[in-house]
């Protein structure tokens, strides 16, 4: 009954989605408008108020439409300029370049039945996986060969094939940075509970799903919270005493990349206050995977992709395979972080309590799987499209090596 329930809530919801999202159209035009006039802040947060109104009665199916664009711009800050030019030779006309374009559309031609083939790409679900009680990855194999890690490796394949005109390379690129974004987002690399869909709680006192919150709820959160800080604020680009010539460079690059969107400010805030912060000391370990004798090897096209599909069964025979080492460190969050203790399907729904969310909001967690997932599809499409010229001139990611 409870699933029946929800599923008709969703339909019914349905019915004001195209409302709000004409809303975000023109909010979003506003905006376009003012970027190139003035900032306006309340501009900023009515779009990031449109954009958490959509994620309350939106479908679940990855990180939410922001999450997608948010890994993808981080992304696209550190694409070499080979690489950047083969995104935009690859990409149609309409997205000018731009990841973050394309990023959440595999999720949003999912009402497309010509596409139902791709459905099962999303996640993957692990022979034995009982979180948060018990977390299994791999080591049981898979309920289902058609999962993600076979998603992004068809993608590798697709999107590198220029031999063959019925590959489609366009639809390719954004399958694989759309499934390089979900595989950081612990609920797709779980099948229990249909990867919490249906656990169902409510989220500052509207009823959703535990799935659905880490979509969408603290990252629109996290849009609003960000957009009152002085990330709001254009990144200096001129170097000066206060600003280092490799500052400049780097803050030249993030901007370049934003869009004048609602969550610009956040981007800002992960970059500065996660990847040239926090993690500093570790960003090079985000594009390393182990080799076949537990050696560090750089992300390479042939580290993506050297085996068959079909050694996806086992993935963890073939260790050198990148995608799934970085799930496998994602997978683990169901165990120890983001699942709350004694929530299934069967329990009453509950109030998400502040705890939970401040605990989730302090260790910075959705930031840094953010912030992996762009840096990490970055250096998949470096290692893909980059040139040597460009790796010798920038090194591998440029402005993290």
């Amino acid at each position: 009954m409870r699933k029946a329930s929800y599923r008709s809530a969703t339909t019914q919801a349905r019915v004001h989605l195209n409302d709000l999202v004409f809303l975000g159209i023109y909010i979003g035009l506003l905006c376009w408008l003012s970027a190139h006039t003035h900032r306006s802040r309340s501009c900023m947060r009515a779009s990031s108020l449109t954009i958490s109104l959509v994620s309350l009665i939106s479908p679940t199916w990855g990180w939410g439409m922001s999450g997608h664009q948010i890994t993808a711009t981080i992304a696209q800050i550190y694409l070499l300029p080979s690489a950047r030019e083969a995104v935009c030779n690859i990409l149609t006309p309409t997205y000018k370049c731009n990841l973050a374009g394309v990023a959440a559309w595999p999720d949003e031609i999912k009402q497309d039945h010509s596409y139902d083939a791709y459905s099962n790409l999303h996640f993957v679900n692990a022979e034995g996986d009982d979180p948060p009680h018990k977390c299994i990855f791999g080591e049981l194999g898979w309920k289902s060969e058609f999962n993600i890690l076979k998603g992004i490796a068809d993608g590798v394949k697709n999107v590198t094939n220029t031999n063959d005109p019925s590959v489609n390379r366009d639809h390719a690129l954004r399958f694989l940075a759309h499934f390089l974004g979900d595989i950081h987002q612990p609920f797709h690399l779980t099948g229990q509970y249909l990867g919490a869909n249906y656990v169902f709680v409510k989220w500052k006192n509207r009823d959703t799903d535990l799935h659905s919150v880490w979509d969408d709820s603290f990252i629109s959160h996290q849009i609003l919270f960000v957009n009152d800080t002085k990330y709001t604020a254009v990144l200096p680009t001129e170097p000066s005493v206060d600003l280092s010539t490799y500052d400049a460079t780097r803050n030249q690059r993030i901007e370049a990349a934003l869009k004048g969107v609602n969550y610009d400010p956040y981007i800002r805030y992960i970059l500065l206050e996660g990847i040239y912060s926090q993690w500093i000391d570790e960003v090079q370990e985000w594009i390393s995977c182990p080799g076949l004798n537990d050696t560090h090897i750089e992300m390479s096209g042939q580290s993506v992709l050297e085996e068959d599909i079909s050694q996806f069964e086992n993935p963890t025979s073939h260790p050198a395979l990148c995608p799934f080492y970085w799930a496998s460190q994602t997978h683990p969050l169901l165990c120890n972080s983001v699942w709350p203790e004694g929530l299934t399907n069967e329990t009453e729904r509950v109030e998400l309590s502040k705890e939970y969310a401040t605990r989730i909001r302090d260790a910075f967690i959705i930031e840094k799987q953010l912030a992996m997932g762009g840096v990490r599809l970055a250096s998949v499409l470096n290692s893909l499209f980059g040139s040597v010229e460009d790796i010798e001139k920038y090194g591998p990611t440029p402005l993290l090596t």
